[in-house]
């Protein structure tokens, strides 16, 4: 990219992200919509394609619309009195205005007595009912067609009327009657529709015509064949005429050429090439004048002209000439016509597309390429060229139109010369700094070609140096590197493989260890248990055995009883049930022991389980502390290697160079300091070229800051002006509007309607002339019609008063408003002056900082390599000295290198040791929370056996209770017989409770053993499954440590054999190093030489960029493209 923004010559063109467009086909249809795209398919619009065969005329930007509101007005006066408007057929008027105005004005008329016709268009924008407003002093007609829309009468006074209209889109013949009575005259008329808002159609005074449209709107070339070149001509020289900035793809010969224009043209002015019909060959003179004749040379732009009348002339074009015709284009024929948004108009047999790009190549343009958005217009039709249609348009205008136009001359060439004189100068401007660009940027070029090549040299007299300092560190870094391996690494690795070696053995032992004690409470375990079986089923048969003789015994007392049982039963149940109920209850007790017991077991579980959690957060801590320790040793050691050893290493490199090498550095120093210093003085010469550039800037810009706040001072004024005056305009037309509506027209009304009656009465009585009552009357109604006369006259006074004063106020407030608009406008002006000149002088700023960055940068840089160039020199003299400082010093960090390493190992096996202690720790929390997970189950278990002891109680206890009602219910005590059974059937059933109690209970005592046994049991289960992980650890640690130092081993074979290599390749990097130095020096010389032309290449650049800006801030209200 470019250092300064590049500024293209030529009006911004119009282009649409999705444009607009009209088709029309060969066979008469027409297509409006939405363009899509256009290639050499055709052109899409509105997702229909057209194939070019069938299309006639394709308009991409729309047809420039009509004027909305009035055109091309007229305007008739009859001066003297009128009380009607004058019959146009039978009065001539006394004087006629032709010129084609916009808007009405009675201001020719004056405050006399006339009337005037006004006679011309009115361009409806879109169809759609549109509102009128009138006021008017006195009467005015306003006929659209033929129709009246809207009417004020002719009373003397101001009126006014509202309407509305449907009217269609287009041109209506418009006319317009206004007749003034006598004194003021006024006339109001507005309109407003869709999209339209209330719009003035008349004005108090004139307003500014504007502008015909040029025959040549931009100065350029017509070819023989009827295309166009809308770019200006800078010169015309043998046989080719040349563009300002010589576009690409436009070559135009004069043999080609037809007609050659330096300025645009109006029509009146290019109406004088021709005579008659026929294109003369001539000179077109700045003046006007046209001189006929055969131009027999041009060269360097200056024509010379063979005259019958003056002979030869030379004259210049741009300056002296305006236009060359040359000779007479050729005859229209039906072929494609492309026009651009920037004028451009060619002619073509085909059109040729690359995808959607117009490619053009058919004299004077060669491979000319125009994108889609560029084009406004493609039509395949029979049409004359620029210049005749120029011709034909001034042929058909009337005479008051030419006339128009010819007056307007002056201001044609303030607006449309001068801007195209403007134009060419810029583009003059733009072509100088182009043209230095052109060359800074060969200069630049040949800067890094000599750069490229001095690069190369640079490179080579570095990769020397790399090279030596390549193979000298290669053998310093092979002999470091085995000295460290010999003398500190291997014994390390040698010693943490013998720990690995201890740490796995002992991991075997304690796994094994675990499994024995593993088994042998396994079979401990199962041993108490049958033990423990065996003597409770003992017991269980002794009690079954004892209730069996109790069973016989009763059995035996039951056969001898012969009285009634049921007593005997229901007694025995209660001692049954108190037997049950006591037993429930020594087991409900029992049960609630051992849970209770347990408890205070759990509980001790849980504190072992929190120490162990204590003892591995603590070992944790510790393990933490050492990792840390080591990490501290680890960077120390890095530390001592990268900032003590490396650089110690380093240095002793450097100081090994022979003096040779320090001086072919220093030369190559020296040899690029002084092309290296020419970009700092070029830097500086800039600087104070955009230093001085900058001061003119921002005295431009206080100056026009300055200008503008005397305008934004006059702006104000004049919009307070304009606000007070409108409100008094407003107040005025609100008291005329209130002193007509309720005084003036309430008097005419009741006068006319006194005159009605007044005449009715007269007629009444001349029908009856003896009549008294109605002589009478009309006697009143004329004293009353003179009492209403008189009133309505006084009111009329004051009314023409009041008239005067709102005619007053109407044309201070237009004047005013005319003065505040130049003034808003030129304030504008200044605005964008200010502007345009705060965006120079912004980018200006850029470029001062950006330079006096760069300048700083260079000048530190600069004295950076004095003190290198110095530091060399110095190192070159002391080289041979301090080696043996370094070598030492080299030596010293070796050793305080192998320290570090031992400091580093130490601490790793800190940390394998508190890794260790942490695992040991953790491994004891594993058992402490395996046997808790263990007492927790336990502890569940009996507190369910708990629970349904304290149900089986409860349940006895009801039985009991049942029992000894059911008892209290017998009606009479036990007889001696049944008192004998008694006995034996309470002993039996009492041995069966006991036998049923035993069972229970060995239940009970079985179940807690076997949970106290299985608890000292499975607590190893997970010990000797984490013994097992920790072995195979222990394994993998002791394998690695094993490859780690078999490879170290590896290492230093492969070091003591670099070091052989190393030594050899030291001996053969100095011959080539003088040679490549000397390459250098002459290289930087060149580039030194060629930094200097482009450093001043580019300050002639930066000037001519200044100027063109300079000309575009003072041109830019001219330029009219800012």
């Amino acid at each position: 990219m470019h250092k300064f923004a590049a500024i293209a010559y030529g009006i911004t063109a119009f282009f649409f992200l999705s444009p607009a467009a009209t088709l029309q086909t060969r066979d008469g249809k027409s297509q409006s919509g939405q363009l899509n795209g256009i290639s050499a398919n055709g052109a899409k619009i509105s997702g229909k394609i057209f194939k070019w065969e069938d299309i006639r005329r394709l308009r991409i930007s729309p047809d420039p619309s009509l004027p909305t509101g009035l055109s091309d007005i007229t305007t008739l006066i009859w001066r003297g009195e009128h009380k009607e408007f004058p019959d146009v057929t039978a009065t001539d008027p006394n004087s006629i205005d032709n010129v084609r105005r916009h808007y009405l004005t009675v201001r020719r008329l004056g405050n006399t007595p006339g009337a005037i016709l006004f006679q011309g268009k009115l361009n409806v924008p879109r169809a759609g009912t549109y509102h009128f407003r009138l006021g008017s002093d006195d009467g005015a007609r306003l006929f659209v067609g033929d129709k009246i829309v809207i009417s004020t009468p002719a009373e003397n006074a101001y009126r006014r009327a509202a309407k509305s209209i449907r009217l269609d889109q287009g041109v209506h013949e418009f006319k317009f009657q206004y007749i003034n009575l006598a004194s003021y005259a006024i006339l109001e008329l507005d309109w407003s529709g869709p999209s339209l808002s209330w719009t003035p159609l008349s004005a108090v005074n004139d307003w500014t015509l504007p502008l015909a449209p040029p025959a040549i709107p931009a100065a350029g070339a017509l070819a023989w064949n009827g295309s166009y070149i809308a770019h200006p001509v800078e010169s015309v020289n043998g046989s080719m005429v040349r563009f300002v900035s010589e576009p690409a793809g436009i070559r135009l010969s004069t043999v080609n050429a037809a007609a050659i224009f330096f300025h645009p043209l109006s029509l009146s002015t290019i109406d004088r090439i021709r005579s008659g019909n026929i294109g003369r060959k001539g000179v077109l003179l700045t003046s006007g004048d046209f001189l006929e004749g055969e131009i027999s040379s041009i060269k360097n732009n200056e024509i010379t002209l063979e005259t019958l009348l003056f002979g030869a002339k030379k004259y210049q074009g741009g300056s002296q000439a305006s236009a060359i015709f040359l000779q007479k284009p050729a005859k229209p024929k039906e072929q494609w016509i492309v026009r651009t948004q920037l004028g451009t108009e060619i002619r073509l047999h085909k059109l040729q597309w690359d995808g959607s790009t117009l490619v053009v190549n058919r004299a004077p343009f060669r491979k000319l390429r125009i994108n889609s958005g560029e084009i406004q217009e493609i039509a395949y039709l029979s049409e004359k060229n620029l210049l005749e249609r120029a011709w034909s348009t001034w042929a058909l205008m009337d005479e008051q139109q030419k006339r128009q136009i010819i007056s307007s001359q002056g201001n044609f060439n303030s607006v449309f010369k001068a801007r195209s004189e403007a134009k060419v100068y810029l583009a003059q401007l733009d072509k100088k700094w182009q043209r230095l660009e052109l060359e800074h940027d060969a200069l630049g070029q040949e800067v890094k070609t000599i750069l490229a090549d001095l690069s190369q040299h640079e490179v080579a007299v570095r990769k020397v140096r790399s090279d030596s300092a390549r193979t000298q560190n290669a053998y310093t870094a092979v002999n470091t590197l085995l000295n460290v391996n010999s003398h500190y690494l291997n014994p390390k690795l040698r010693e943490a493989h013998e720990v690995k070696m201890r740490r796995l053995t002992d991991a075997k032992v304690r796994l094994e260890s675990e499994k024995k004690i593993w088994v042998e409470t396994e079979k401990n375990n199962s041993g108490t248990i049958t033990k423990y079986q065996a003597d409770r089923a003992r017991q269980q048969q002794q009690h079954e055995k004892y209730a069996k003789d109790r069973h016989r015994e009763f059995n035996k007392v039951r056969s001898m009883f012969k009285g009634d049982l049921k007593p005997v039963e229901i007694t025995a149940a209660v001692t049954r049930n108190h037997k049950s109920r006591q037993f429930a209850e020594n087991r409900r007790n029992r049960t609630r022991d051992y849970f209770n017991q347990y408890t205070s077991t759990r509980d001790d579980a849980r504190r072992r389980r929190d120490e162990a959690k204590r003892r591995v957060d603590a070992a944790l801590v510790q393990r933490n502390t050492c990792i840390k320790l080591f990490q501290q040793s680890g960077k120390q050691e890095v530390n001592v290697l990268s900032a003590r050893l490396k650089p110690a290493e380093k240095k002793v490199l450097g100081l090994r160079a022979t003096h040779s090498i320090k001086a072919a550095v220093y030369h190559e120093l020296i040899g690029k300091e002084a092309a290296i210093d020419q970009n700092r003085l070029n830097s500086v010469s800039n600087l104070q070229s955009v230093d001085r550039q900058v001061h003119e800037w921002e005295g431009q810009l206080r100056s026009t800051q300055g200008k503008l706040r005397q305008d934004e001072q006059k702006k104000t004024n004049a919009s307070r002006d304009y606000d007070k005056r409108h409100d008094l305009l407003k107040a005025t037309r609100a008291t005329l509007y209130e002193f007509v509506d309720k005084q003036e027209l309430p008097a005419l009304q009741k006068m006319t309607a006194t005159e009605i009656r007044h005449d009715q009465l007269t007629e009444q009585a001349k029908n009856s002339p003896g009549d008294k009552g109605l002589a009478e009357r009309l006697k009143l109604e004329k004293q009353q019609l003179a009492r209403d006369i008189s009133a309505l006259k006084s009111l009329k006074g004051k009314l023409n008063a009041l008239s005067g004063q709102y005619q007053s106020k109407l044309h201070d407030f237009a004047n005013h408003q005319s003065a505040s608009g130049l003034t808003q406008e030129k304030w504008g002006l200044t605005q964008g002056d200010i502007k345009l000149i705060e965006k120079f002088l912004s980018t200006k700023k850029a470029r001062q900082a950006e330079l006096k960055n760069i300048t700083d940068n260079l000048t530190r840089d600069r004295a950076g390599r004095l003190n290198k160039t110095r530091q060399a020199k110095a190192e070159m003299d002391r080289a041979l000295n301090a080696l043996n400082q370094a070598l030492g010093e080299h030596r010293r960090c070796i050793a305080e290198y192998g320290t570090a390493i031992g400091k580093k190992y130490d601490a790793a096996r800190n940390v394998e040791d508190r890794e260790n202690t942490l695992k040991r720790e953790q491994h004891i929390l594993l058992q402490e929370e395996a046997l808790l997970n263990l007492r927790e189950k336990e502890w569940k278990r009996r507190e369910q056996v708990f629970k349904q002891a304290e149900a089986a109680f409860v349940a006895a206890d009801k039985g009991f209770k049942q029992a000894e009602s059911t008892k209290a219910s017998l009606k009479k005590p036990l007889d001696g017989d049944q008192g004998s059974l008694l006995g034996p059937l309470e002993s039996w059933l009492q041995a069966q409770e006991q036998v049923s109690h035993f069972k229970q209970e060995t239940v009970i005592e079985l179940d807690k053993m076997k949970g106290e046994l299985a608890v000292e049991h499975l607590r190893w289960k997970p010990s000797i499954e984490a013994r097992e992980i920790i072995l195979k650890r222990a394994e993998l640690e002791e394998k690695s440590a094993a490859d780690e130092r078999i490879k170290n081993e590896k290492e230093k074979e492969k070091l003591s054999q670099a070091l052989k290599d190393a030594e050899i390749a030291d001996k053969t990097q100095q011959v080539r190093q003088s040679e490549v130095n000397k390459a250098f020096i002459e290289g930087g010389n060149m580039l030194r030489d060629a930094r200097s032309r482009m450093g001043s290449k580019e300050r002639e650049w930066v000037e001519a960029v200044f100027q063109q800006q300079t000309y575009r801030v003072q041109k830019r209200s001219v330029l009219g493209f800012e």
